[in-house]
């Protein structure tokens, strides 16, 4: 066990120095590398740790031995021992290492040892034999931020980035439950995921074997590298959505919540595991017991809910609230920046909150979307604001149900219009042409609503039909086209694209889970017996899998898939590309 009233050597002459303060999830780190008469003392501290850093100091050296002071920042939790340590260190050429930034606002705590600009000195300390370096991570979390890196060690002292707010805080990170800790430091205090990601790409350069950040726990080799995944993924800029609220924990509990949200929508594609998935979210975040939706779908009214009860009683009420949304009579809606939302009691005086569904492409409302929310007696802004935020994910989900509904029926009407392939029973590349540029529409407006374009070839088919004939050929296309309806899910539309040759448009999150089904097709089409048909050969396909990008038309993202198909031909068929 870690005895945290003296000095902790955490790699080869380096040490930690700082001070444990008792019930302080902000605990702040000072270390020292020891280098004789040319040691490093990196973050001198505050005024609060002075006393304790001082005593660990002097039990691994003397204070005449420090030469350079590195500041990272000028935020007192770092520098406010500065003018302290300036008292006690008696020799006349120690010197502050640190940004043009600091210098300029470090100046007025009115020092005498003199700054040294790191940027002006090549981002490089030489102490003697030793050599640190500073890596640059603006605006993390300001303008002149970076790093410090011990090539020797290969020790990252990171300033602020890797810190966390700790209630049962110990000096190493144990395993990934620190990964929490990092997460709400790190969604207040950097600005924007954009710059989180740049700067860290720039760090994970450096081979690091440990990280020393000013904040939080040292993180240990084995979780350097889930530590850089994670922490790439947080969508930071947490202060963004607040309108007075400063509580950070609350505010990045609403954040993660339109997170889940927007997860649930790209995972999931049935509308009833969106739902049903989003209740857990909200379970999660206001004890929230039900869901319950109301659809105007070209004036055919439908209803969805989590939980029969009450279902009949609460169908009139919401018919009455679209009608006002729709009349443009929101007398009972409050307004909230530029959208609406309703929230009431019902006969059990249970909470709910009533939010607007919204078609951008035919800018109408749709449908309504009702929350249970118990024991909320006031919903302030940044809630109100978080709720508005999470119809847009519901209202794309509402939006692909009317559109898989309209499918539902449009397939009984095509099937009369010949819109079915004959042969092989996919839809045909007119029906693709109808249907397709909706799905388009949608993910043109929305990111999260992706999907993937597999192009699938029959290998050596010209041999089949000059083999045993056109009619075999067919049996042959009949029977792939019957694997790929049956690997198809709800939603997926696979097309006959001409001859040999089909498309299918696959709702997918990532271009991994796409490739993975494509494998599958593959697979099942290579596995399938053809012996009745064509003798002991073998029927295989290749495939070619691209994601549809954001405006991109449907003849170019099909340009792309049989460019993919082409290679996987040319590689030697019978495969999977994905691109």
């Amino acid at each position: 066990m870690i005895d945290y009233n003296k000095a902790v050597e955490i790699a080869d002459r380096v040490w930690w120095v700082g001070s444990y303060l008792k019930d302080d999830i902000f605990q702040c780190h000072v270390y020292l590398i020891e280098n004789g008469d040319q040691s490093i003392l990196i973050d001198p501290g505050s005024v609060l740790t002075f006393k304790e850093t001082l005593k660990k100091i002097k039990s691994v050296t003397t204070l005449e031995n420090i030469k350079y002071i590195v500041c990272h920042h000028q935020d007192p939790d770092i520098t406010g021992a500065l003018p302290l340590f300036e008292k006690l260190i008696k020799r006349d050429d120690v010197v502050i290492y640190t940004h043009a930034r600091a210098i300029n606002l470090l100046k007025h705590l009115g020092l005498k040892t003199p700054f040294k600009c790191v940027e002006a000195n090549g981002w490089v300390l030489v102490a003697g034999s030793r050599k640190v370096e500073f890596i640059f991570t603006p605006y993390m979390h300001f303008p002149g931020a970076f790093c410090t890196y011990d090539r020797d060690n290969q020790i990252l002292f990171s300033s602020d980035i890797f810190g966390g707010f700790s209630k049962n805080w110990s000096l190493f990170a144990r395993d990934e439950s620190y990964f929490e800790d990092m997460r709400l430091f790190h969604e207040h205090y950097m600005p924007s995921r954009d710059i989180v990601v740049h700067a860290l790409n720039r760090v994970e350069t450096y081979p690091i074997k440990l990280i020393a950040p000013q904040h939080g726990s040292i993180i240990p080799e084995n979780l350097i590298k889930g530590t850089f995944n994670y922490i790439k993924n947080l969508e930071c800029g947490l202060y963004l959505m607040t309108h007075t609220s400063t509580d950070i924990k609350k505010l990045s509990n609403l954040h993660k919540l339109l997170k889940d949200f927007l997860e649930v929508l790209t995972s999931y594609t049935e509308f009833k595991d969106i739902i049903s998935m989003c209740l857990v979210k909200l379970n999660e975040a206001f004890k929230s017991s039900m869901m319950k939706f109301y659809i105007d779908d070209n004036g055919l009214k439908l209803f969805y809910t989590t939980d029969s009860s009450h279902r009949d009683s609460l169908q009139p009420l919401l018919n009455t609230l679209f009608d006002q949304l729709k009349s443009g009579k929101v007398t009972n809606w409050i307004k909230h920046d530029s959208s609406y939302l309703y929230i009431g009691d019902n006969l059990e005086l249970t909470k709910y909150v009533v939010l607007p569904l919204y078609d951008n492409e035919k800018c109408q409302n749709i449908g309504l979307a009702l929350f249970y929310i118990p024991f909320l007696n006031e919903i302030d802004n940044e809630t109100k604001s978080t709720l508005i935020e999470i119809s847009k994910p519901l209202s794309v989900a509402i939006e692909r149900e009317i559109l898989f509904r309209s499918l539902d029926n449009e397939r009984e009407k095509f099937y009369i219009q010949s819109t079915k392939d004959p042969l092989t029973g996919l839809f045909t590349r007119y029906y693709m042409r109808q249907t397709v540029v909706k799905l388009l529409s949608i993910h043109n407006r929305n990111e999260s609503a992706s999907f993937a374009i597999m192009m699938l070839d029959i290998d050596f088919f010209k041999k089949i039909n000059d083999n045993f004939g056109h009619s075999v050929g067919d049996l042959v296309l009949k029977k792939v086209g019957k694997v790929i309806i049956e690997e198809c899910r709800i939603g997926d539309i696979p097309v006959r694209f001409g001859g040999e040759e089909f498309l299918i448009f696959a709702e997918s999150s990532s271009l991994k889970q796409a490739c993975a089904a494509a494998q599958r097709i593959r697979a099942r089409i290579e596995e399938s017996d053809f012996s009745k048909l064509i003798g002991d050969n073998n029927v295989t396909v290749s495939i070619g899998v691209v994601f549809h990008k954001q405006e991109e038309s449907l003849d170019h993202v099909i340009e792309r898939a049989d460019s993919v198909l082409y290679k996987a031909k040319k590689q030697g068929r019978n495969r999977v590309l994905c691109d």
